[in-house]
């Protein structure tokens, strides 16, 4: 656990972010709704917010859902990206330690070729991301830039490039490590990377970059500011 982390009256938690990296899953079929089982949440907490980040590749693209337990999560994407969607979503969830996550998309036309999900255990009373970013697709080196962050806090990306299965470079300006938790190729053309930063400066602004030998690259973050 983070250290400095405190306790209220009756356990629940306050105070500097804690983030664990539960579970992941890959699936290449061509279909319109992706579900993955049982993939683990963490440990229940009434401070609990269980936060996907995914990848997406079709043709076409208006938006998608993502639900996790059954129940609708916020989900954070830029529907212009097209054919690589890197996206995040997120929801309270403070009872159990599995939960089936299903992305469905919104257009029902040309099948998607390919998903893929992450999963975080954030333990946090918030109820959004204090900040989000997106960089859609492009063939060039990528940045989020002007991430808040504090000491306490966490930084969260979801990366996908849709035409280089090589591993990215990933940079963050600020002092804390970025703790990469998937960076994999993915059929032979694809790479899905997501990771996060736990924060220790006391306030500041920074920027999260990309690159990969062959660009079509995408971003989404959150951060998290305790």
């Amino acid at each position: 656990m983070f250290a400095g982390h405190k306790l209220r009256a009756g356990g629940a938690y306050y105070g500097p972010t804690v983030t664990t990296f539960t579970d992941s899953g890959i699936d290449t079929a061509n279909s319109n709704s992706y579900t993955f089982s049982a993939l683990s949440i963490g440990t229940a907490d009434a401070d609990r917010m269980v936060v996907v980040t995914g990848q997406y590749a079709q043709g076409s693209q208006t938006g998608i859902t993502v639900t996790i337990g059954g129940v609708s999560a916020t989900v954070i994407l830029d529907a212009a990206a097209n054919a690589q969607i890197p996206f995040v979503a997120y929801l309270k969830v403070a009872t159990g330690t599995t939960a089936d996550v299903v992305v469905t998309r919104v257009y029902t036309g040309n099948n998607p070729q390919f998903c893929a999900v992450q999963v975080y255990s954030v333990i946090t009373t918030k109820s959004a991301p204090d900040e989000i970013g997106f960089v859609i697709p492009v063939n060039a080196a990528i940045t989020v830039t002007d991430l808040p962050v504090k000491r306490g806090g966490v930084v969260i990306y979801s990366f996908y490039n849709n035409a280089d299965p090589a591993a990215p470079t990933i940079t963050w300006t600020g002092i804390d490590s970025i703790t990469s938790d998937v960076d994999t190729a993915a059929e032979t053309t694809r790479r899905v990377a997501s990771g996060h930063i736990q924060t220790t400066e006391t306030s500041a602004i920074r920027d999260l970059s990309a690159a990969d030998g062959l660009a079509n690259q995408g971003f989404c973050v959150v951060t998290f500011i305790a």
